[in-house]
């Protein structure tokens, strides 16, 4: 063999094993980017409002609302563990011939600004099943493929500064992120690459500014979120309007009463008619049947509201399930404001074991989805 052919054989070897030196650090790096440690976070991620228009199919109406959010993530024992938690504003609402009859709009549709409820009806509307799509990293839209989404939980009333009733929950991997394109759950492998990111992305995020919630605030500095859906009670609006029409209609009646008694004299002393007083009491006579009949319609339309629609939301609390290793009055009492769901996380730390072997199967383990 000629020294080339020797220079040659080497140099092919020495290829060889820079090609598998390179083949198994690109190997190692995809494997440690999923590798999920553990116990990671909590890191917390405040959200700017998003707006969405929700539709109560039992009343009909719809109402314009705005959710801003925070979203706490982590690992514990290997497991993902997240919480989020909202508030929300009433915008303004559709009440359809409702709200046009009432006088509150000109529009079509009925829609009128929040400001025109009472205080008592806008406390007792109440918005939930809110479920919020997260971006996996900063920039990156919030799409149909791998969508992160959390239910904020029980929502308190519109306009509050509290934030939304909720506890921590840990799905298995499998059913962690939800993908709109192939319609079902990532794979786990997936999964686990997926929050590996995502956690690495929050946990910068967290240290470099980890702002308050404030209705006010500047929304510059905060990711964006997208409400993905929602269930509005809107029966308090609807039992407030039929009240206001079955005044209005009162009012008209008396009112229109009152016009024809004085008018009753038709015919002056010389027995010619009078034709001003004539017009005054037929119009009166026509407005005092117009709202007996609008009464009428009133009294056939009578609302009756159903049971699911008269739940409070402090039954809503009471009800609400907790499907962690904390008990739920441990877990209740930190539940207050808007870093609940950081400690919440850290408490659950010292009572968290591992789902049972298999992982992928039933997962009736001390960490589990929450479902209601």
């Amino acid at each position: 063999m000629t020294m080339y052919g020797v220079y040659l054989g080497r140099f092919l070897k020495i290829k060889r094993v820079l090609f598998m030196a390179l083949g198994y650090c690109l190997s190692f790096s995809v494997v440690h980017a999923a590798v999920i440690p553990p116990t990671a976070g909590p890191h917390t991620v405040s959200f700017s409002a998003d707006q969405i228009t929700v539709k109560d199919d039992t009343t009909g109406y719809s109402a314009v609302v705005q959710v801003e959010s925070r979203l706490t993530l982590g690992v514990l024992v290997g497991e993902p563990v997240y919480t989020c938690v909202a508030a929300w504003k009433l915008l303004s609402v559709a009440a359809g011939d409702d709200g046009f009859d009432a006088g509150l709009t000109g529009a079509a549709e009925g829609s009128f600004g929040a400001g025109k409820l009472p205080p008592s009806v806008l406390r007792d509307i109440t918005l939930s099943d809110v479920d919020i799509a997260y971006p996996l990293a900063p920039g990156l839209p919030i799409n149909s493929s791998s969508l992160f989404v959390c239910d904020a939980g029980i929502m308190r009333a519109a306009g509050s500064d509290k934030p939304s009733f909720n506890f921590p929950s840990s799905p298995l991997w499998r059913e962690l992120f939800w993908n709109d394109l192939t319609n079902r759950h990532e794979h786990p492998d997936t999964a686990k690459k997926l929050y590996a990111d995502m956690l690495a992305a929050y946990e910068t995020r967290a240290i470099q500014n980890s702002n308050a919630f404030s209705w006010s605030g500047s929304h510059a500095n905060k990711w964006g979120s997208s409400v993905r859906s929602a269930s509005i009670n809107l029966w308090a609006v609807k039992s407030w309007l039929h009240t206001v029409l079955q005044e209005q209609a009162e009012t008209a009646r008396r009112k229109a009463e009152a016009v024809a008694k004085e008018s009753e004299v038709l015919v002056d002393q010389r027995g010619a008619v009078n034709n001003d007083s004539f017009d005054t009491f037929m119009t009166a006579v026509y407005k005092k049947e117009e709202a007996k009949q609008a009464l009428a319609n009133l009294e056939h339309r009578k609302i009756k509201v159903p049971d699911s629609a008269r739940v409070s939301r402090e039954q809503m609390m009471v009800d609400f399930r907790n499907s962690s290793c904390a008990d739920r009055a441990s877990l209740a009492a930190l539940n207050r404001d808007w870093d609940a769901g950081s400690r919440m996380q850290q408490t659950l730390v010292g009572c968290a074991t591992p789902r049972s072997a298999p992982v992928y199967n039933q997962g009736t383990l001390k960490l589990t989805p929450r479902k209601y």
